[in-house]
């Protein structure tokens, strides 16, 4: 049975892996929401996507109510 590791315990290998197929030295990595742990490793910057503002959101869900009485299903 595999067992799940967390991202923030294999961040350092995969950065290893991935700077040993490169001629030029890694600067940023991206990860995705789910990554919870350092802003830097190895020298290396963690970029880590914005959390949506609320607004937007909002926005939406009025836009979308907006759609459904205009086209009168």
């Amino acid at each position: 049975m595999k067992k799940n590791i967390a991202d923030v315990n294999t961040l350092d290998e995969v950065l290893e892996k991935a700077q040993s197929v490169r001629i030029s030295k890694i600067q940023e990595a991206v990860c995705d929401r789910g990554y919870r742990g350092r802003k830097e490793v190895k020298g290396i910057k963690i970029i880590l996507p914005e959390n949506p503002k609320k607004k937007i959101r909002v926005m939406s869900v009025k836009k979308a109510s907006e759609m459904s009485t205009t086209r009168g299903h």
